[in-house]
């Protein structure tokens, strides 16, 4: 994946995240041992999008990895502000997943984070990361191509790099 091609992107949703105050940071900024793992929890939603989209007949499975990738890099900036350790030897993935099935990362990282997933302010959090993968996969994505897993992944691993921010901020981190 382009590292340069996922900053660009990530850089087009940090600037509508400030404009619509959900940033307070002036730049892009990230912890280096998430982003590493990053690719790891990406690739493990993507798949689990798929899986389930492809069950349950539906197309969705690029919206839903790009949201639940954002409430990945939130999850994991707040585990790695709590117990780096704990988070590194069991991995993002099993921390955001074990409690709750992967389709429920949404509510248990809001939950976590201290934003109760059933308040307004989740509801209002979560539609605006659905709106944000949308913009996310139009960026990413060359106009009138097929997207490649390298698309894909760019897209995912922006909406991480926002995720990441937000909580950064949130914990006053950045």
């Amino acid at each position: 994946m382009s590292t340069t091609n996922y900053i660009l992107v990530a850089d087009e949703l940090l600037s509508d995240g400030r404009q619509r105050g959900y940033i307070k940071s002036t730049e892009y900024t990230s912890i280096p041992e998430l982003i590493s793992l990053s690719d790891e929890v990406l690739y493990a939603i993507f798949n689990d999008a798929m899986d389930y989209c492809e069950k349950k007949g539906s197309d969705n499975a690029l919206p839903i990895t790009n949201v639940w990738a954002a409430f990945a890099g939130m999850g994991a900036v707040y585990y790695w502000n709590k117990d780096w350790s704990l988070l590194a030897k069991q991995g993002s993935y099993e921390t955001l997943t074990h409690e709750r099935w992967w389709g429920k990362m949404d509510e248990f990282v809001l939950d976590a984070i201290g934003i109760p997933f059933a308040s307004e302010n989740g509801k209002q959090l979560t539609k605006y990361l659905g709106y944000l993968s949308w913009i996310s996969l139009h960026h990413s994505f060359q106009a009138g191509t097929d997207p490649g897993i390298q698309e894909i992944m760019c897209s995912a691993k922006a909406m991480f790099a926002f995720g990441m921010v937000f909580e950064m901020n949130r914990l006053g981190l950045y």
